[in-house]
């Protein structure tokens, strides 16, 4: 540049040097005025700078006590403005316009910018991110509410959900999955249709399996969660953006939902969480082989060992972690397995007895009747089991034994066993037995509820039906 003014001087020089008018107009502008038009232009620049950083200061302050007092943000995700005032609050673009503009005009100094600030304050919101705001104590206390006693049996197992939420929506998650038990499905919906009803890019529902496929390890999660009633989560969607903006507070605190669990420090949680990522198939064999299978000269059938292999996943509340060749191949390694009788020798397991006792007591006195409408209840059958065995079982147990030896049989609502019957109650020929001797003794006025109280009594010293099944067989028969 210096160059270039120096060469710009000498060639007006070189072009006027034969006229000395314009040698001295040259002379004069360069000694005289270009100094004092220079002094003139700097102090100008100066002076303008000084008014800028003065307004850009004015602007900084008013800007900082504005969202201060009406603390807004942004979402990208639906273009939408948020004022936190205990919960999240959205807001239009032209109320927040009204708001800078009445502020405006009690800012005399400002009042020149009136026209640029509203849009200069709005820029400012948007740089503020919805999910990178710090939700008050208030917002925070009532979302773990939701979520604790009633979904999670502890605070800290609520915040760890959360923080894995927070990981979804601000796209931390890479290749981790998190399980769940399958009655969590409904709730996990419910959020995930909540979210999608705001957001068309933050996917819930993908991050969270309930059934396991042949999934790295490595890269699977549990996640512990009581059993739900949703009636009580119907208005839960109405909060969501209070639960994510929670959710990405704690994702944001504690890096990711890893951290969280290292950071919490508590140990049933981490173990519980991180426990197929620690382990290996193999290794998880060898522990349920540790506490179910005792050495002895007896064998475990190949069903049966599934059976107790089921109860393992379920006394440590685990996913069906493998397949059935999987874990026979791994089963193989471990115990001598007879091809011909199908079974594992030289071991046994104290679950066997009361799944022994129980296929004894089905095959004996349970016959399938596809043409029949007879049914039993899982407490019908657990008390019958108990009078002829001896030994006691509740109906979860039953429900498994059932679903697992017997996939053929019907049953309904986890609860009614359809189209069996049962050689040590019948239960249609005692319901008619009592309606024939309640007509017997009741020629007038009969009806269904004194008829079930009559039959109650009839038979109070052995089996009684539910009314409902009562009313059911008995309604043709009275009138």
């Amino acid at each position: 540049m210096q160059q270039e003014m120096f060469s710009k001087i000498e060639s007006l020089m070189e072009k006027y040097k034969d006229n000395e008018y314009m040698t001295q107009k040259l002379n004069h502008h360069i000694n005289v005025n270009l100094e004092n038009l220079l002094e003139t232009i700097y102090l100008n620049h100066e002076e303008r700078k000084r008014l800028r950083a003065e307004t850009d200061e004015q602007k900084k302050q008013f800007v900082m006590q504005f969202l201060s007092n009406k603390p807004y943000y942004y979402c990208s995700q639906n273009e939408q403005y948020y004022l936190l005032n205990n919960s999240y609050i959205p807001c239009s673009c032209d109320n927040i316009h009204h708001e800078i503009l009445t502020l405006i005009n009690t800012e005399h100094d400002l009042y020149s910018q009136k026209h640029k600030m509203p849009n200069y304050v709005l820029k400012q919101i948007r740089e503020r991110p919805l999910f990178l705001s710090i939700p008050e104590t208030n917002t925070i206390q009532c979302v773990l509410s939701c979520l604790y006693p009633n979904v999670f049996k502890t605070k800290t197992h609520a915040k760890y959900f959360l923080t894995i939420l927070g990981d979804c929506v601000l796209k931390k998650t890479q290749s981790i999955l998190y399980f769940l038990p399958f009655h969590a499905k409904d709730f996990i919906s419910v959020i995930d249709e909540a979210i999608k009803r705001q957001f068309n890019n933050i996917y819930v529902n993908s991050l969270f399996k309930y059934k396991y496929h042949d999934h790295n390890y490595k890269d699977c999660r549990l996640v512990e969660i009581n059993p739900i009633n949703m009636q009580f989560y119907s208005g839960f969607q109405k909060h969501i953006i209070e639960l994510l903006c929670v959710s990405c507070h704690y994702s944001v605190r504690y890096k990711n939902a890893d951290h969280f669990l290292t950071y919490a420090r508590h140990q049933n949680l981490s173990s519980y969480s991180c426990f197929l990522k620690n382990n290996t198939l193999s290794s998880i064999v060898k522990q349920f082989s540790t506490m179910f299978i005792q050495i002895t000269d007896s064998y475990i059938k190949e069903k049966n060992m599934i059976f107790i292999w089921k109860k393992y996943l379920e006394k440590h509340k685990l996913p069906s972690i493998c397949s059935s060749n999987q874990l026979k191949q791994e089963l193989r390694k471990l115990f001598t397995f007879e091809e011909d009788g199908n079974k594992y020798l030289n071991i046994t397991s104290l679950q066997l007895p009361v799944v022994s006792t129980f296929q004894q007591f089905w095959d004996k006195h349970i016959t399938i009747d596809d043409t029949s409408e007879n049914e039993f209840k899982l407490s019908e059958i657990v008390d019958l089991f108990l009078k002829d065995s001896k030994q006691s079982m509740d109906e979860f147990t039953l429900l498994e034994l059932i679903k697992h030896f017997y996939p053929s049989i019907t049953i309904e609502q986890d609860k009614y066993i359809l189209n069996i019957n049962c050689d040590l109650w019948d239960k249609q020929s005692d319901i008619i037995t009592a309606i024939t001797e309640y007509k017997q003794s009741v020629e007038e006025n009969r009806n269904v509820y004194d008829a079930y109280l009559f039959y109650c009594n009839l038979f109070s010293k052995t089996h009684i039906a539910s009314k409902k099944y009562f009313e059911k067989v008995a309604q043709s028969l009275i009138n």
